[in-house]
């Protein structure tokens, strides 16, 4: 089954922060919170006040290197489920220093790299408004490259078959008129 959760912000924004429960996975102990999404973080963390509220036990300690340099910390067992409480994904997160991770003092959870490389992330920003979506589990290879390849491939045959008055089929293979396929593509605005 493929889940999917998508934040829609009001405008650009410097920070995804989304809905996250943590459960622990021996107590079962759930605690709602939110979660800041951090592609520069390699792995999730959570802070040290949510671990002690949810009475999480470590099941190893590892050292990590922040900001602030290297030191040793807690790791634990749990399981996030993500905001539209269709995703939930087990992972080991390691305490983190911050008493909480955002500004407002609502953000228990960094949800790192071994939570986000499980999915297709994307972050747009279009007309001044930041949206982050996310897929559970990744389908395919998003790549605005060789879109835009293709893009360009399709209208210079395009133009050939005008210029030519050659039947205008869509040189993607869809098997359709060119003006109802590519010839609707974003990239003509």
């Amino acid at each position: 089954m493929v889940n999917v959760l998508t934040h829609r912000g009001a405008k650009i924004e410097r920070s995804i922060k989304t809905p996250v429960k943590v459960t622990d996975i021996v107590s079962q102990s759930v605690l709602a919170t939110n979660g800041i999404w951090d592609t520069g973080a390699t792995g999730s963390a959570i802070t040290k006040t949510a671990a002690r509220k949810l009475g999480l036990v470590p099941v190893a300690f590892t050292r990590v290197a922040g900001v602030h340099g290297a030191e040793i910390v807690p790791v634990y067992n749990v399981l996030l489920t993500l905001n539209n409480e269709n995703i939930s994904i087990p992972v080991r997160v390691t305490e983190g220093k911050a008493s909480s991770f955002s500004i407002e003092g609502d953000a228990d959870v960094l949800i790192g790299m071994d939570v986000i490389t499980r999915g297709d992330f994307c972050i747009s920003n279009y007309a001044g408004k930041t949206v982050m979506t996310f897929r559970f589990p990744s389908l395919e290879t998003i790549d605005y490259c060789k879109e835009v390849e293709l893009h360009n491939r399709c209208l210079k045959i395009h133009e050939v078959n005008i210029r030519k008055r050659l039947p205008d089929k869509c040189a993607c293979g869809s098997g359709k008129e060119y003006k109802n396929c590519h010839g609707k593509s974003i990239y003509h605005k």
